[in-house]
């Protein structure tokens, strides 16, 4: 709730679908400002989400896994695990 509450573009922004890669559903939020990437692994199995552009990692469901750069374009998602990630404009 608080990451929602600092950042507008996840409570109330446009919505994107993305297309399904190998069980990681993901989508987009974005408000004007600032854009973000939703991406849920549904599988039990870890799974690599790629996506174009340099991202920022604002927090993950797996709480020993710390915010910060995504130095490739790409998260390796362990199972059942979501992120949401912060894209740098282009």
């Amino acid at each position: 709730m608080a990451l929602r509450r600092k950042h507008a573009g996840l409570r109330r922004s446009g919505y994107a679908p993305l297309r399904s890669q190998n069980d990681v559903l993901a989508y987009k939020r974005m408000d004007g400002r600032n854009e973000f990437l939703v991406a849920l692994n549904i599988a039990a199995e870890p799974r690599t989400w790629h996506w174009q552009g340099r991202g920022r990692l604002l927090m993950s469901t797996q709480l020993d896994r710390p915010p910060g750069p995504l130095p490739d374009a790409s998260v390796l998602l362990r199972g059942n695990e979501g992120v949401i990630i912060v894209l740098e404009p282009r």
